[in-house]
């Protein structure tokens, strides 16, 4: 009985460490797409700045 009950827990915490990680990749996940996005537009404004200079 007691081994089933360390089994459990030992289940629990797989369960909420997996879900913790899928949670965090996500996050991650959304902050690249919006760094990627961000770099894209700084690009963008740099290069049109750069060609109306020169």
């Amino acid at each position: 009985m007691r081994r089933l009950l360390q089994i459990a827990g030992v289940l629990i915490l797989l369960a909420v460490v997996l879900a913790v990680v899928g949670f965090l990749l996500r996050a991650l996940r959304w902050l690249l797409v919006i760094a990627a996005v961000i770099l894209v537009i700084g690009a963008l404004v740099g290069y049109r700045a750069q060609r109306s200079t020169s």
